[in-house]
């Protein structure tokens, strides 16, 4: 992948977000309109609202009763060429990114074809460019989300582009620009994703909208994360969690799992154990099965640290299966990385050997970091020879984990 002016930045391994919703279409009222405006206005609020009451299930319908193969195929399905069906479409994309993200694409992209194939007098200008632009965004955010930064950069660009010339839209705008900040941040440039965040944040806080407050310094805390302030980041994440509702079970289950690295990089064992303890739980309650396993990876590194082998090998082994069931191969080669390490300072030089040969492998097949492969490559050598050090193998880990991660907790 060839990045737009990307830098190594270390990057937060703890888990993935999805973004909220923000393509909600709304329309505002003309604070003083002409007859014609005032007409245009309430004939919109009317389709819309009529089109939500008779969209019913198409979408859900459509989507399980066609194969994922033939979903692009869906774009001729005039049902669905209209705000809701595509409203809709978008919710089904971001329930998808943590179980399905591949599914999550695919429904994204259909997404932005279809909202590109409406006529230009489909709605008021305004009201397209928030459908178009909010396909774009989670388009966007499903490429970032498998890592296809360069392809991400362009959707949200294009989101951009469609906002640009309806000064009115600023939330959405806002929306986007939390998107536009995750990518820029998983490229390296953490400076211009800080400012993005903050102007972001203080929108959202003009507005009224503390889900979306929340959640922009939810992101930013995460890139405080990536650039090693883990107390800055930890403090962030603990007040979040005091302010957040018992009932918004997924927020807490990602606070806690953010904590609980912070605590292992601070060094609070048992702080970090609770926190991963509370976040696997609840995630697997939810049914964000990836992310649970992204957080065992977390438990069993804590665990070979503590000096607890056996049951960290265990963690380990379970949560990699899990990471490449679901595609994520970077997070489950730093599992196969972390394997490696145990086992060699455990004395098993040929076991960390193959399981570095798996790892280089799965990357290479997903055409990841070219340098990363040539560093798997040497450590493999190394170990084949029983010339490696634990510290080689830490050090090709730390290079991996520190090229950024498409998944911040959020």
């Amino acid at each position: 992948m060839s990045g737009r002016g990307r830098k190594e930045a270390q990057s937060c391994s703890t888990c993935n977000d999805r973004m909220p919703a923000g393509n909600v279409v709304s329309i505002d009222a003309p604070r003083k309109p002409d007859a014609g405006k005032l007409r245009e206005f309430l004939e919109t609020a009317r389709r819309l609202k009529q089109e939500h009451a008779t969209s019913g299930d198409t979408v859900p319908h459509l989507l399980r009763s066609t194969p994922p193969k033939d979903w692009p195929a869906l774009a001729a399905d005039e049902r669905l060429h209209n705000n809701a069906a595509l409203e809709r479409l978008g919710q089904e994309s971001r329930d998808l990114l943590e179980k399905k993200p591949q599914q999550a694409l695919t429904i994204a992209e259909l997404a932005t074809t279809i909202a590109e194939a409406l006529p230009d007098d489909a709605y008021p200008a305004a009201v397209l460019a928030q459908v178009r632009a909010g396909a774009w965004k989670d388009r966007a955010n499903a490429l970032r989300y498998v890592s296809r930064l360069d392809e991400a950069f362009d959707a949200i660009s294009r989101a951009e582009k469609t906002l640009k010339s309806h000064a009115a839209l600023v939330v959405d705008r806002a929306v986007v620009d939390l998107v536009k900040a995750l990518i820029l941040w998983q490229m390296g440039n953490a400076a211009e994703s800080h400012d993005i965040l903050r102007q972001a944040e203080s929108v959202f806080r003009a507005v009224g909208d503390t889900v979306r407050v929340r959640y922009s310094k939810l992101i930013d805390a995460s890139v405080l994360y990536n650039e090693g302030r883990h107390g800055e980041a930890s403090l962030v994440w603990g007040s979040l969690l005091g302010e957040v509702a018992a009932s918004d079970a997924e927020t807490v289950a990602r606070l806690h799992n953010n904590l609980g690295y912070c605590a292992t990089h601070l060094g609070d064992f048992v702080a970090a154990n609770i926190h991963f303890s509370e976040a696997i739980a609840r995630f697997t309650d939810l049914g964000f099965h990836a992310e649970a396993m992204r957080t065992q990876r977390g438990a069993g590194v804590l665990l070979v640290e503590k000096g607890r082998i056996k049951e960290g090998l265990s963690h380990l082994r379970k949560a990699r299966e899990g990471f490449a069931q679901f595609g994520i191969v970077r997070d489950a080669g730093l599992c196969g990385l972390r394997i490696a390490e145990a086992l060699l300072a455990s004395g098993d030089a040929e076991g960390a050997r193959e399981m570095t040969h798996e790892v280089s492998r799965e990357l290479t097949e997903a055409r990841f970091s070219q340098e990363a492969i040539a560093m798997l490559a040497d450590l493999e050598s190394a170990l084949a020879t029983e010339d490696a050090s634990v510290e080689f193998v830490r050090d090709v880990h730390g290079f991996i984990e520190a090229l950024p991660d498409a998944r911040v907790s959020c």
